[in-house]
């Protein structure tokens, strides 16, 4: 049985927005209006008045977005759907030759929605450590991956939010895990903090650091010992770095932080 073709897949979804329509289902006629305007702009030859069914969707689709309000932000169905909309837009002004402002404007607003993931793949991580300790390291550098991007993102200019730092997490439940991880998870967590190591001697000024001293301390005796001589002074850079900043807060009258913020205009000379 063969598939429909993109004319009658685009009936077909029309057919179902105007039942939608009638049913006053507001959630999913968003969603099939986001489907229809996907096949018109994938398929430029569809149908004559394209252009004209394009407009009438969008603005269509701007007043159930006002209709349906906070609604988008509380379903992941129709929070995707914004978001291949959002997508949409931008192709849209790349081929209408928009300003690159117009263009930077529309892509911070995927950073904006995006600022929130290192911070949820961190709990992630916790939730799934659990349950599957392997996973929940997976996850874990993932966090610090996407820690990484937004350093990245905002030491570049080209998106900063009112606090524009990342936390580079090294949570309880990993330290915990230390002391019986195999060694091939140990070794996966020290590509983590070689990784934390990496950012914080790149993007000082972008990122936060844990207080995990004494802890790192024995990450490094345990390096050492293995005869990992490379890695084990990185892992004191990264000890220095926490040192540092912890005199600085302490003298500035802070109690026994658990982590740190950069030092305000602090050099970016290498450590010693």
């Amino acid at each position: 049985m063969r598939g429909l073709t993109p004319e009658e897949t685009l009936e077909v979804q029309e057919r179902t927005a105007d039942i939608y329509r009638q049913e006053q289902r507001w959630a999913k006629l968003y969603g099939t209006m986001v489907h229809i305007l996907h096949i018109l702009k994938w398929f430029p030859d569809i149908v004559d008045d394209r252009i004209e069914r394009i407009k009438r969707y969008r603005q269509e689709l701007h007043n159930l977005e006002i209709l349906l309000g906070n609604k988008i932000l509380n379903n992941n169905y129709l929070l995707y759907d914004k978001i291949l909309l959002m997508n949409i837009e931008i192709e849209e002004l790349f081929e209408e030759n928009a300003i690159a402002e117009e263009i930077k404007s529309k892509i911070q607003r995927f950073m904006v929605m995006g600022s929130a993931l290192p911070g949820s793949l961190n709990e992630a991580a916790f939730v799934a450590h659990f349950e599957n300790v392997d996973s929940a390291i997976q996850l874990w550098e993932a966090h610090l991956n996407a820690a990484r991007c937004y350093a990245l993102i905002y030491s570049s200019g080209f998106h900063r939010a009112p606090f524009s730092v990342v936390t580079c997490r090294i949570p309880d439940w990993l330290v915990a895990l230390w002391e019986n991880s195999t060694k091939q998870q140990r070794f996966k967590i020290i590509d983590g903090l070689l990784l934390i190591e990496e950012l914080s001697e790149h993007y000082d000024q972008w990122i936060a650091l844990e207080e995990r001293t004494e802890w790192l301390h024995e990450v490094r005796r345990w390096l050492l010992w293995h005869g990992r001589w490379r890695a084990a002074k990185r892992i004191t850079r990264l000890i220095r770095r926490i040192v540092k900043r912890k005199e600085y807060y302490t003298q500035e009258g802070f109690s026994s932080p658990t982590w740190f913020l950069p030092i305000p205009e602090t050099s970016h000379a290498p450590d010693e």
